[in-house]
Parts: C-alpha cells; sequence; structure tokens
C-alpha cells in the first residue's frame, strides 16, 4: 500500500476476518466491554476501528477485537493482523487486542 492508511478501510477489512465478531476504537476504556458497558461498546463499534499513527519509526496499526467463540482466539488474532500488514506499508507495525471472546 503505497499511500497513508485509511482507518475506515482498514477497519472494513478487519471485519471480514474469519472469527471477528465485533471492533472496537483501540482507546475504548475496558469498563465499557465489561457486561454493565456493553450496551456502549456496541454503540462504539463504527468505523473507527483501527488506529493510524505516524510516529519517528514509522506508522503504527492498532485495533481492538471481539473473537467468536467458537474460533480460537489467537488465530483470529494473527488472520487480524496478516490482514492488516497485507493492505500496509513495508515497516509499518500492527498490534491486534483481544478485547472480548464472544
Amino acid at each position: 500500500m503505497s499511500t497513508p492508511a485509511d482507518p475506515r478501510q482498514l477497519t472494513e477489512r478487519v471485519r471480514t476476518v474469519l472469527g471477528v465478531v465485533q471492533i472496537f476504537p483501540p482507546s475504548l476504556a475496558p469498563v465499557l466491554l465489561s457486561p454493565a458497558g456493553a450496551g456502549m461498546a456496541r454503540n462504539a463499534d463504527q468505523s473507527d476501528g483501527v488506529e493510524v499513527k505516524e510516529t519517528s519509526n514509522g506508522t503504527a496499526l492498532t485495533t481492538k477485537i471481539a473473537a467468536a467463540h467458537d474460533q480460537p482466539a489467537p488465530e483470529t488474532a494473527r488472520r487480524v493482523a496478516d490482514a492488516l500488514v497485507d493492505a500496509a506499508a513495508p515497516g509499518t507495525t500492527v498490534n491486534v487486542q483481544i478485547a472480548r471472546i464472544s
């Protein structure tokens, strides 16, 4: 990918990964991911599920997902990371956080 990373396109890419049931903004507080905050977390699942940061070391992509209970969560995270790496410029750092297993 030679153009700057588009968070909306990257979020859509993550949505298509097998085992991803929800995407959260990486900055979403852990309390909102608890059962008590589930309604607010559900509403946060918009197009801002991948954060793109430019640093002195290059670009960093971060996403936070809910993984399906019937898929191994580490494999789901690996598939998400692979999808983001495939869409990113060489040298981009990718961080995938598993916020919940649903």
